[in-house]
């Protein structure tokens, strides 16, 4: 027998003449799932996110293919207290009264003088540290009867629906009471967690530091009488404080950011950490961070020295050439380097040697923005720095409505490389972390 008849016979035997061959691939496809929801969130890969109405979930995609890796959902409905805590020096919850999963809207508006503006370009800094890998665990709030009276603290969730509770009860017939405690944050930089904790009675707000190995806890430092979430710049470490505001018109929905809300951004090298304020489009930059990890309290305020340069007060106010948005600052993507979250991924260079005009005021400026997607015709949106900070990540739609991966290097000058393509119910996911 010829190889090509040997090989059509093998074809006709391993597919048309067996009636079950549909069956077994739809078989194989559940045991793909199956082993999805078991595969850890740690290892090779990227990780994005998707807020549903009660449940979030955080998938691991190949870097190779964007293939799911591994799938988990978290969902308050499967939420009880576990016996066996997951972390070292967590602790079973005493009585679980309530679990509350962090706020993760991806589809968040921002209202401004100009309009609203859908906010779908800044979302790693905020999501990234919602997630612990390694152990698939995510960061939710917990109330717990102590003694029969409700106490506010910080808990891990796997997907099974185990809670555990992050530190230790406090006992609620203390002279002094209990504290809240809010807003715990993972970071993919130092490994810590990290929290804030609200006194009431002093109204204070003072973020905290746990170590998942030890359990030792300690000061960072004030967060300012606002404080209601962490954010940590995911390359830095850079912790901030900020304000979250419930929407007037929903006083019962999800929290609304606020039209002043600022975004943040840090520069690991030179040490220097960025604020963009959204309603005015006004960066304001200080250099001189103190303490480790360096914090930045809610509001303009913040512990480092004002920036000398002259970009202290630089406005991305203008329309860009749709007239469709204004472009917003995202993050750093090298020393003295902003993108922007226009279609294209704008660089600015915020060099201090520089001498720089006001780019959209006034005369020109005579230091001229680099475009890492230039001329691109699709929407691009949700960039993810890799963790040397060399390349980015991110969803990209083409006119058609297909969504796909794709990585670039951040120092632009080569065309994408798409990865994969985001199907079904991933088409909707959001990149937040790339190991």
């Amino acid at each position: 027998m010829s190889g090509a008849a040997l090989s059509a016979l093998l074809v006709v035997t391993a597919c048309g003449d067996d009636p079950n061959s549909a069956e077994k691939t739809e078989q194989a496809g559940e045991g793909n799932e199956d082993s999805a929801e078991t595969a850890p969130l740690g290892g090779d890969g990227f990780l994005a996110l998707a807020c549903g109405e009660d449940s979030i979930t955080v998938s691991r995609f190949s870097r190779e293919d964007g293939s799911v890796q591994a799938e988990h959902v978290f969902s308050v409905a499967d939420a009880e207290a576990t016996d066996e805590p997951v972390l070292a020096h967590s602790r079973p919850v005493e009585s679980l009264h309530s679990v509350e999963l962090p706020g993760c809207s991806t589809e968040a508006f921002e209202d401004t003088l100009s309009g609203t503006f859908p906010i779908t370009s800044n979302q790693a800094h905020d999501l990234a540290a919602l997630v612990l890998p390694d152990e698939s665990l995510l960061l939710v709030t917990i109330v717990e009867k102590i003694n029969g009276i409700e106490t506010t603290t910080v808990g891990a969730m796997s997907a099974d629906g185990g809670v555990e509770a992050l530190l230790p009860a406090d006992d609620p017939s203390d002279f002094s009471g209990t504290t809240e405690k809010i807003s715990a944050r993972y970071s993919h930089a130092d490994g810590g967690l990290y929290y804030i904790e609200v006194d009431h009675g002093s109204e204070t707000h003072t973020v905290k530091a746990l170590d998942p190995d030890s359990g030792q806890v300690r000061d960072v430092g004030d967060c300012g009488t606002r404080c209601e979430r962490l954010i940590i710049d995911p390359q830095s470490g850079v912790l901030f404080g900020t304000v979250v505001v419930q929407d007037t018109d929903n006083p019962s929905g999800p929290a609304k950011i606020s039209s002043f809300y600022n975004r943040h951004f840090a520069f690991a090298e030179s040490g220097i950490a960025g604020v963009f304020q959204v309603q005015d489009g006004e960066i304001s930059l200080s250099e001189g961070l103190e303490g480790e990890p360096a914090l930045v309290p809610a509001g303009r305020g913040n512990n480092g020295r004002p920036f000398e340069g002259d970009w202290e007060h630089l406005k991305f106010s203008r329309s860009d050439s749709a007239g469709q948005r204004r472009p917003r600052a995202v993050f750093a993507v090298g020393e003295y380097e902003l993108m922007l979250d226009d279609n294209e991924f704008t660089v600015w260079s915020l060099d201090p040697a520089e001498e720089v005009e006001e780019p959209f005021f006034g005369d020109p400026a005579p230091v001229v923005p680099r475009q890492i997607l230039p001329g691109s015709d699709r929407t691009n949106e949700h960039p993810v720095l890799s963790p040397e900070g060399d390349q980015l990540l991110f969803r990209s739609t083409d006119s058609a409505g297909k969504v796909s991966w794709f990585t670039v290097p951040a120092a632009g000058g080569e065309e994408p490389v798409e990865i994969g393509t985001a199907e079904g119910e991933h088409a909707s996911m959001v990149p937040i972390h790339w190991s």
